[in-house]
């Protein structure tokens, strides 16, 4: 299965792979904007690492999402396949999009419910 020679657009495009895709990608935006980024929230992982280095050199959370992930996304393209690496890749770039376009508005301060709501 390891980089497979085929990529099965079949698999990426299908309704429910789509359906899921977008949900996650528009629970995660509101989650990063209405929760962790303008708290200075971290999750762990790709996302705080983003965040650092948003507050850090002040580019956009979404530019560092996005290299950052990169690097998975090659170690999934070599170690499990194409189709994978593709899938992951446009909901990497949807999700980067998105929490550059869409402004939710933070939703609390308080760190308990941010922890609550606003973590993965």
């Amino acid at each position: 299965m390891a980089g497979s020679k085929r990529i099965e657009w079949e698999k990426i495009f299908s309704l429910s792979s789509i359906i899921y895709t977008i949900s996650g990608i528009l629970i995660s935006v509101v989650a990063l904007q209405g929760f962790l980024i303008p708290n200075r929230f971290m999750d762990g992982g790709v996302t705080s690492m983003a965040i650092i280095m948003h507050e850090l050199f002040g580019w956009s959370f979404s530019s560092f999402y996005i290299l950052i992930n990169l690097i998975f996304v090659y170690f999934g393209y070599t170690k499990i396949g194409k189709t994978f690496a593709i899938r992951s890749l446009l909901a990497i770039i949807l999700l980067g999009v998105l929490t550059s376009v869409l402004n939710i508005p933070t939703v609390t301060e308080d760190k308990l419910l941010i922890a609550f709501f606003g973590g993965f």
